[in-house]
């Protein structure tokens, strides 16, 4: 995915089906409840590498694209995490 179409998407803000999570250096432990929320509702997107200021009330300034660091390795993580012991099924699909 592009930084234009993030860009767009992040237009919208955080709802039920868009989490933002900054990931620059590690996968977060929240991720997990974004994950269970999705996993017993309609599902959705998790942005990694995303800021978010809760501050901020522009939408337009609230989010900041900050990447991540290593995101192979956190992508990675996150299967393996997923595929080991965090999940009975797994319902992702990996995007990057």
């Amino acid at each position: 995915m592009d930084e234009k179409t993030i860009k767009e998407i992040l237009l919208k803000g955080e709802r039920v089906t868009l989490e933002c999570k900054k990931a620059k250096s590690e996968m977060p432990r929240s991720i997990w409840q974004t994950y269970s929320a999705f996993a017993n509702t309609i599902g959705g997107m998790i942005l990694l590498g995303v800021d978010e200021n809760m501050q901020e009330k522009d939408i337009q300034k609230r989010y900041q694209i900050i990447g991540v660091d290593e995101p192979r390795k956190i992508v990675t993580d996150f299967w393996n995490t997923l595929n080991s012991d965090k999940v009975n099924e797994n319902i992702l699909v990996d995007r990057i």
